[in-house]
Order: structure tokens, then C-alpha cells, then sequence
């Protein structure tokens, strides 16, 4: 589960708790309004976090840490062995991939690799981030980033065309800068 499934599910956080915009409010109530309610249940249940071990290379699965108060970290730098390690915390672990971040991680711990392929249109160019693990018999693995162009104007276009709240918002944020007409 990551902040915005917790979102549907559970609800927006109180203002003074989450620093969001008032375009990111709007836009988050929309997307809420286009989604079963039903489902919020369903979603209420993934877990935060999964393990898989596959011939002895453990796999984790997360969105991103948790915080203090229960909402996720605020994104960090986790450039080094150590920042990555204090942060997950999961040294158990052959692989931690995890999310929130928009920006690609490939991090060596002590003894476990943190990665992040990067964010699918959250970025200044128009690039589907993501990374293929082929765990070996014995237990080794090879990993591969990928990073595969794409046109992002059908997706500018069908934010005009169904009228999304908050979409400049949501072109200039969360999609490629250079890329695609301006909405009103």
C-alpha cells in the first residue's frame, strides 16, 4: 500500500498533518469520487510491506517506510550504505525495492541492495521506469533498470478531456515539463 491507496482507504490526512496543496486536495477528493467506494475495504487490507524468498534471495517489497506518527517518510537522500540501512531498516534482506520517491535508487547497504527503478511520469522526461530480477538456482541474482520512452500526450489529452481537477497542477508536477499542451 503506498500514501495514495492509504488515502483512498483510510481517508486524507488532516491538514496540519500533511503539507499538501489545495490543487493536490482537490485533485486527490476527484480521483476518490471516480473510484467504487466498495473497494475502499479491499484496499484497506494490503499490507505495507511483502517478502518473497525465491532459492534463498530475499525479496521486500514496500512503498516506503513508515513514520512515527504512521503516515510515510518524506522522501530522503539515501545516497550511502549506511543513510539506506538506517532508513529500511530490512538488513535482512537481498533486495528492498521500494517507491514514493520519484527518483531512481540503486544503493549497495552492508548487506542488502536498495532499489527504485524511479517513477512512471513523475519525471522531466517522458520515461517507464522499472527493473527485472532473475533470481539464479544457488542464489544469485542479475538486476536490470529500464527506462522505455513514451508519448505522454494521450495522457495530457485525457486530462482535458474529462475535465481533471487540479490538471495543471498535475502536468507541471507529476508529468514531463517539456511535453504536452498547457491546460486551462
Amino acid at each position: 500500500m503506498g500514501n495514495h491507496d492509504a488515502w483512498f482507504a483510510f481517508g486524507l490526512p488532516d491538514e496540519s498533518v500533511l503539507q499538501m496543496s489545495q490543487d493536490e486536495r482537490e485533485h486527490q477528493r476527484w480521483v476518490h469520487t471516480q473510484l467504487n467506494p466498495s473497494l475502499k475495504g479491499v484496499v484497506a487490507t494490503w499490507p505495507y510491506a511483502s517478502s518473497l524468498r525465491v532459492e534463498g534471495v530475499r525479496l521486500d517489497f514496500l512503498h516506503y517506510p513508515l513514520g512515527p506518527a504512521g503516515g510515510f517518510r518524506a522522501p530522503v537522500d539515501i545516497a550511502s550504505a549506511e543513510s539506506a540501512d538506517a532508513l529500511f531498516g530490512l538488513r535482512a534482506s537481498t533486495l528492498v525495492f521500494f517507491g514514493h520517491d520519484h527518483r531512481a535508487w540503486n544503493v549497495h547497504g552492508s548487506t542488502t541492495r536498495y532499489v527504485n527503478p524511479g517513477a512512471l511520469g513523475c519525471s522531466a522526461e517522458p520515461v517507464a521506469r522499472f527493473a527485472l530480477v532473475e533470481v539464479k538456482q544457488g542464489g544469485t541474482y542479475s538486476l536490470t533498470l529500464h527506462a522505455e520512452p513514451y508519448d505522454p500526450t494521450p495522457v495530457f489529452e485525457a486530462l482535458e478531456r474529462r475535465q481533471v481537477p487540479a490538471r495543471e497542477f498535475i502536468r507541471r508536477n507529476f508529468l514531463p515539463s517539456e511535453t504536452g499542451p498547457s491546460v486551462a
